[in-house]
């Protein structure tokens, strides 16, 4: 299977990351993280083969494309006078996990300053959904 990809490698005090990440359902499936010393030997010193550790993940949203969308849902009526952030984001982040459609994955920030609206004496909170087909 051949598909378009991305290679970041990023730098710091504590090392070199690598990550691939599938153009298309933009998921980073594979993260790799060597000491500076290692990549400049394998770099610097043409290493073939040195062993490392993989960290893989979303691989079975490999090759496909990822679709958003967003959620608006009502908030529970009890909500309406609650201004404790963690309250109201952890409620959130319930409500969504239910009401999601089948096939969906909600997105479960909620601290942005549009997630959470007052319309009609009511509270609603919106987020992104996502799903790879």
């Amino acid at each position: 299977m051949k598909l378009e990809g991305r290679l970041t490698i990023l730098g710091n005090d504590k090392g070199i990351t690598i990550e691939v990440e599938d153009y298309d359902s933009n998921i980073t499936f594979l993260t790799i993280e060597l000491t500076t010393e290692e990549f400049c030997q394998a770099a610097l010193g043409r290493l073939a083969s040195m062993r490392c550790e993989l960290n893989v993940n979303g691989l079975e949203h490999v090759g496909k494309h990822m679709e958003l969308d967003t959620l608006e849902f009502e908030m529970p009526s009890n909500m309406l006078n609650v201004y404790e952030p963690k309250v109201l984001r952890a409620t959130a982040i319930e409500r969504a996990n239910e009401i999601c459609p089948a096939g969906w994955v909600p997105d479960t920030y909620f601290g942005s300053q549009g997630s959470f609206s007052r319309k009609g004496g009511k509270l609603f909170a919106k987020t992104t959904i996502r799903r790879w087909v």
